[in-house]
């Protein structure tokens, strides 16, 4: 399972399947629907995306200082930089 995850502006556009390009396409497709109203999104333009293997998450959050999840007890636990990918995508 892979959470694809855009940042933009002071929010974000993300998209969790089971396949890394899946997830890859659909967070950009996302991503213009989210944010094309407030930013100039041009198809064939580059975009960063944030690829991070969640298998065996359930709850993913993330914030300034990383990618987390949830443990069973409710405390936060950091998802290891090794599972984060950073990659580029054409919209």
């Amino acid at each position: 399972m892979y959470l694809a995850v855009i940042l933009i502006g002071g929010g974000s556009s993300w998209a969790r399947m089971e396949s890394k390009e899946n997830a890859i396409k659909t967070v950009c497709k996302i991503l213009k629907q989210d944010w094309g109203k407030y930013y100039k999104l041009n198809k064939g333009s580059d975009v960063s995306v944030t690829v991070v293997d969640v298998d065996g998450y359930d709850d993913i959050y993330w914030d300034y200082d990383g990618f987390f999840y949830k443990n069973e007890d409710g405390s936060r636990g950091k998802i290891d930089r090794s599972r984060i990918e950073y990659v580029k995508s054409i919209l």
